[in-house]
């Protein structure tokens, strides 16, 4: 009889015990459960990696807990949406367990597996600095990977094949040259540090040969300046840089670095430009309100005219050479340089920044504080057009090269806008985080635009951006060789930047 009772009781107490993992609802028992997916247990681990869990207990949590060799961690009042392990955070070689732990409202806590991971005595190297060499060779280097490799294994896979190695490299190397690349190909590469019980492998880099993006190929350096404006000639031979307050006027030779002054304005100078073939260059003065005309030859004086108002901030020549217009804090004015005439004043509205002649010399372009572009005739000085939709100071003007587009640019409302020549259609081009200081229309009809912040952007001609050259400084003025497909732009730290697009290897991203 004892025996048979015993017999009835033990299931029961097992019964009992079974029943405090499980909560009847009515429909079956609930089962709850808490456990670390990942990583895995005795996972070998060299770079940050997610802890990952799946649970199910109660609800009311009040509390979820990050242990790490026994010691909490953090803490959270709800469910962390992530968690992570940071292997630098720690000596190599050794070994540190993970668990999670979670409280509900009645008092009961909930206890995952503990997972041990092991960290890697090697570290993760990074491929850093890249550098195209020629058309055929590039150079690369990448960071150490600790002080217990044996190795490294330099590998590499061309266009969409698989990596093979190219070679292997004793410790405490950090730099390879690869040679006898074709350029019609893109190429990856990734290292892997290794020892005699692991290995660990760096991210891929990828790299492709580009012939359409502007790269930084010359520097010129002057004096720090508050405000200026640049103009190169058509060459790219020489380039003559402005300066707001300050005198003479610097023409820098590009090819040899030599600067010729020009002296003749007396407090300053504004709006600079070259001549369409480069013999002559025009400045404007600040304070002294003249233009004057210099012979690049030698940076004599080769005319001038004195005009009223103060301060001329462009200048602009036709495409000829025979005719100079000047606009600022003056009347918009334009000279026959060839027999020192006055041509035509135009009645503009407001402060002019931004000059452009047509190819064919019979109209005018005019921008500025108004807000506003004017589009004027050159044989009657009469007004063709208005173009409004700015709302702030306009900087720069330019026609498209078939001239059937205007491009403005905004230093105060910082858009770029286009519109159609013959209707004033406006479409917005593109909007940006600061004031524009530059625009042009290059040779193949993309437009190129800097902002003050140090941004250079190249735009496809319907707003697409496809490329940004980070410089710097503030970018004060661009200006542009077609004949090189040269940028150059003037920053307030006195550097002039010469960006081309030569062909180059560059690092290309996923």
């Amino acid at each position: 009889m004892r025996k048979n009772i015993f017999l009835f009781i033990v299931p029961l107490i097992l019964l009992s015990v079974a029943c405090k993992k499980t909560e009847n609802t009515g429909i079956g028992p609930t089962y709850y459960f808490f456990k670390i997916t990942s990583p895995a247990d005795s996972l070998l681990v060299y770079d940050t990696i997610q802890v990952k869990w799946s649970m199910n207990i109660p609800p009311k949590l009040i509390r979820f807990e990050y242990y790490i060799d026994f010691s909490l961690s953090e803490a959270f009042d709800t469910v962390p949406e992530k968690l992570f392990f940071y292997p630098r955070d720690y000596t190599s070689g050794t070994r540190h367990q993970i668990q999670l732990k979670a409280y509900i409202k009645d008092g009961r806590e909930y206890s995952s597996n503990i997972v041990t991971v092991q960290i890697s005595n090697l570290i993760k190297p990074q491929i850093f600095a890249f550098t195209g060499i020629s058309k055929s060779s590039l150079s690369f280097s990448w960071s150490d990977a600790g002080q217990f490799e044996s190795g490294y294994r330099v590998e590499r896979k061309i266009n969409n094949s698989s990596f093979s190695v190219l070679t292997t490299l004793p410790p405490n190397t950090g730099q390879y040259t690869d040679t006898g690349l074709d350029s019609l190909n893109s190429y990856g590469y990734r290292i892997m540090a290794f020892n005699k019980d692991e290995d660990v492998l760096s991210d891929e880099m990828k790299t492709g040969y580009n012939t359409s993006n502007f790269l930084q190929t010359r520097l010129f350096q002057l004096p720090p300046i508050v405000s200026g404006w640049i103009a190169v000639d058509p060459t790219a031979s020489r380039c003559v840089a402005t300066r707001y307050n300050e005198t003479p006027v610097p023409m820098i030779d590009m090819n040899t670095g030599n600067i010729t002054y020009l002296a003749g304005h007396t407090n300053g100078s504004g709006g600079v430009d070259f001549n369409s073939d480069g013999t002559l260059v025009a400045t404007g003065g600040y304070d002294d309100i003249t233009m004057k005309v210099w012979k690049t030859s030698d940076g004599g004086l080769y005319n001038e005219f004195s005009l009223p108002g103060s301060g001329i901030f462009v200048v602009r020549f036709n495409d000829n050479g025979q005719y100079l217009a000047a606009g600022g804090a003056i009347e918009a004015t334009v000279y026959n340089i060839w027999d020192g005439t006055k041509t035509r004043t135009f009645n503009t509205s407001g402060f002019t920044r931004g000059m452009a002649f047509t190819k064919d010399s019979k109209r005018l372009l005019t921008g500025g504080n108004a807000d506003v572009m004017e589009l004027w005739s050159m044989e009657s000085g009469a007004l063709i057009r208005t173009y409004a939709g700015h709302t702030g100071h306009i900087g720069k003007v330019v026609f498209s090269n078939d001239e059937s587009r205007i491009y403005s640019a905004s230093y105060q409302d910082n858009t770029i806008k286009q519109w159609q020549t013959e209707t004033g259609q406006m479409s917005e081009f593109y909007a940006g985080t600061a004031g524009f200081s530059g625009l042009i229309c290059l040779r193949d009809d993309k437009i190129a635009s800097c902002e003050y912040t140090g941004k250079v952007l190249v735009f496809e001609n319907t707003g697409q951006l496809i490329q940004v050259v980070n410089l710097p400084n503030k970018i004060l003025d661009m200006d542009y060789c077609q004949n090189q497909d040269m940028l150059v732009c003037y920053d307030n730290n006195g550097g002039i930047r010469c960006l081309q697009r030569t062909g180059h290897w560059e690092q290309l991203y996923q």
